[in-house]
């Protein structure tokens, strides 16, 4: 899997001021301490506890003791300066701490009383940790309205470099929230001011972070080159290497994604040279040797992708790094499974398998039983095959339950953590502390008694389902007599359940949408569909609203029969979707967003394990007609776009159309300029996951990317005649795996 390592501004650290830390200064001011009284102590608690913040001498619990009695004796003191800066420092504290409420509610208070003292230092500081702290929390709004007022402020006080830095911060929360075009405004603010500074290395990553949008996000390739290029040049001219081999491993990516494969190859062997030039750079050389073995691998070189990849493998067994040495020799397996050498693959995985095992590294296990159980299936032993797949499937859902117990009890400590970390800030007498603790005895108490009741409960489901499948096995035992009985039986009903299925299909094709509408809508155009049986789990619907064309393709889980129950269902959905969508309010990622909650309630799906898992793929192109725009958003399919003779890949997020083993989050969507000529090609997995050839290989989606660059000029009538072909000559011999569905717009 080739990698890369983007360099993305981080958040700036909170203090502005640069002081000189040493134990003896330390020693000195405690010495000082026992002795001081009044304003002096005050100085004294806060400078020490600003001492205890710095990176050598970090002692939190020592800072917020210290910055406590500067708080409590500002107040007796009625020394309101001093007042604020003393929560300042409990507020730092508690960030660093990690707990965000408790800093934020803290710093509100600092504020407050700034509002009748005015210390623009202070003030900044305080709006960059708030902003600071929601972020951390992923309140992205919040985030916003909190670096916008740090912003103004270094603005009015003229203080450039951090109105610059303010700039690159607002343009990576814009990035986060998927505003692309507001996050390179920001991060082209940033440059000018940096320009005028002459900081040349802080242009080049304002330049590395514009590329990256372009590049990962926007999949404007041309423009990400423009700003990568500009920053090596600045890399080059402070001779700094290291920036100058990772940008050239980021073209490489490019390269390689518009399949150029010369100067994708010539770049990251730029990258590598540069590097094995540098000293103590073996982790970023392994990184790049990775990408040009996977490159080499692409292009059927299996000799040099295996020669870099077992470098790498023996580079992580000599420093033993065994999570390392697990990836690699997967890699590795991939490599020789492609080569068709699959008792070597077979050997890999179960090395990598015996890695991670040992590790406990259950994710990575579970990508080996799925390559364990495919690399089995290819040399016929399907028992194993199908054993592996069990192995897969149990552990996959096994690590779902636990993933979802670890954020139940994440929220639970967090809750319980930062209620007591906000009492200890508040409770300033010993009885209120004892109130606390009994409190939080009390919680203990019922937590334990709730956990025990659970487990409780737990076991007992699981006794119970023991006595079930005893009782099924029995069951079974004695149908299994009766099944040479039932043959005859069977046979007949076979013959009644496909005259069924028969008028299944007729039903599924009346659902889809018919050719007169198809050519009305989008007349220079083609829909390849190969349903695998006689009903299919592909399905594409096609609409209109004034100015916008929905276009929907779609993979369900499973073919035939419940692949086809699964496509009806997204139909209809699809069809309620956008009759009650505003055509001004239509945005592709909504669409999915709102169809796959509409799936998994209809479904019934909470993930519990041993449930459902279906769900579909999926890509939705949304065309506006006036304004020569596509909106594209996608579900494991993705969408290519081919302009000049150029092949763009808008690539989808990693989420089907239903429940999901990792955290549900929003789908993102894509914006492209669309013009007179393009062509967007939308399909399942079907065409490029299809056996066959003289090798029984994959068709693989490279060479039907390959293929679709090859045909993009013709008509589109024979754009379908040709991939269909292309597709028979290659299943010759080979029955069709999957469903098959490729559907091509030319825009006029």
């Amino acid at each position: 899997m080739k990698t890369l390592k983007n360099l993305i501004f981080l958040i700036p650290f909170i203090f502005c001021s640069l002081i000189v830390f040493s134990q003896t200064r330390i020693d000195t001011l405690e010495t000082k301490l026992k002795t001081a009284e009044g304003e002096e102590k005050i100085i004294i608690l806060i400078d020490l506890s600003e001492q205890y913040l710095s990176d050598e001498f970090y002692n939190n619990e020592k800072c917020l003791e210290l910055s406590n009695q500067a708080l409590t004796l500002s107040k007796k003191l009625k020394n309101k300066n001093n007042e604020a800066i003393a929560l300042k420092y409990i507020g730092f504290a508690y960030y660093y701490q990690q707990k965000y409420d408790t800093s934020i509610f803290i710093f509100n208070n600092v504020l407050k009383i700034l509002e009748n003292y005015e210390d623009i230092q202070v003030k900044d500081q305080v709006y960059n940790v708030i902003g600071a702290c929601y972020y951390y929390k992923g309140d992205f709004n919040k985030t916003l309205e909190y670096w916008k007022k740090r912003l103004e402020l270094c603005k009015q006080i003229r203080d450039t470099a951090n109105t610059a830095q303010s700039y690159m911060n607002l343009g990576v929360i814009y990035k986060n929230m998927d505003e692309y075009d507001q996050a390179i405004s920001f991060y082209q603010e940033a440059y000018k001011i940096r320009e005028e500074r002459k900081d040349s290395t802080e242009m080049a990553t304002v330049l590395n972070n514009i590329g990256n949008i372009y590049f990962q996000f926007r999949g404007n390739y041309t423009k990400a080159l423009e700003n990568y290029s500009k920053a090596i040049d600045i890399y080059k001219k402070k001779g700094d290497k290291e920036n100058e081999a990772h940008l050239l491993n980021s073209i490489g990516l490019i390269y390689d994604k518009q399949d150029q494969n010369q100067m994708a190859l010539n770049n990251f062997n730029q990258a590598l040279t540069i590097l094995k030039s540098l000293k103590n750079k073996d982790d970023k050389i392994a990184e790049v040797k990775n990408n040009l073995g996977v490159l080499y691998a692409e292009l059927g070189n299996f000799e040099m992708a295996y020669r870099l990849l077992n470098e790498n493998y023996l580079y992580y067994l000599e420093i033993g790094a065994k999570p390392n040495i697990g990836g690699t020799l997967i890699d590795l397996g991939d490599v020789y499974f492609s080569w068709g050498k699959y008792e070597d693959a077979l050997t890999t995985y179960l090395r990598s398998y015996e890695i991670s095992t040992e590790l406990n590294m259950k994710s990575e296990i579970a990508r080996t039983y799925e390559k364990l159980a495919k690399t089995n299936a290819n040399l016929k032993n399907y028992k194993k095959a199908f054993e592996y797949h069990v192995l897969y499937t149990h552990l996959n859902d096994s690590l779902f339950t636990e993933k979802l117990n670890e954020q139940i009890t994440e929220i639970q400590t967090k809750y319980e953590t930062e209620k007591k970390d906000k009492e200890i800030a508040l409770l300033n007498s010993d009885k209120a502390l004892q109130e606390a603790t009994l409190k939080r005895q009390k919680l203990a108490i019922f937590v334990f008694i709730g956990g025990f009741f659970i487990i409780s409960i737990f076991l007992i489901l699981i006794f119970r389902l023991y006595k079930q499948k005893q009782k099924a096995n029995i069951i079974l035992e004695e149908k299994n007599e009766k099944i040479s009985q039932q043959r005859d039986f069977i046979f007949q009903q076979n013959k009644e359940i496909t005259s069924s299925i028969e008028y299944a299909k007729r039903i599924q094709n009346a659902l889809l949408p018919p050719q007169e509408l198809i050519d009305a809508i989008i007349p220079d155009s083609f829909i390849l569909f190969k349903p695998r049986d006689i009903v299919s789990g592909d399905f594409y619907w096609l609409n209109q609203k004034e100015n916008k064309i929905i276009s929907v393709t779609a993979d369900c889980t499973g073919h035939g029969v419940p692949g086809a129950f699964m496509s009806m269902l997204g139909i209809s959905f699809i069809n309620e979707i956008i009759n009650i969508t505003k055509p001004g309010e239509l945005r592709s990622n909504q669409v999915l967003d709102h169809l796959r909650e509409l799936i998994i309630t209809s479904l019934r799906q909470t993930g519990k394990l041993g449930e459902s898992r279906d769900g579909m793929d999926m890509t939705i192109c949304i065309i506006d007609t006036e304004k020569k725009t596509l909106d594209f958003a996608g579900a494991y399919n993705p969408m290519y776009l081919v302009r000049n003779g150029e092949l763009i890949e808008a690539k989808a997020d990693k989420m089907p159309i239903g429940i999901h083993v990792k955290t549900i989050e929003p789908f993102s969507n894509q914006i492209f300029q669309i013009e007179k000529g393009d062509i967007i090609y939308t399909c399942s997995d079907g065409y490029a996951d299809q056996f066959g050839g003289p090798e029984n290989n994959k068709f693989r989606r490279k060479n039907f990317k390959d293929l679709l660059l090859q045909i993009h000029t013709k008509d589109m009538n024979q754009q379908k005649e040709i991939l269909d072909k292309t597709l028979m000559d290659w299943m010759e011999g080979f029955e069709q795996v999957d469903d098959i569905l490729v559907c091509g717009i030319r825009i006029t």
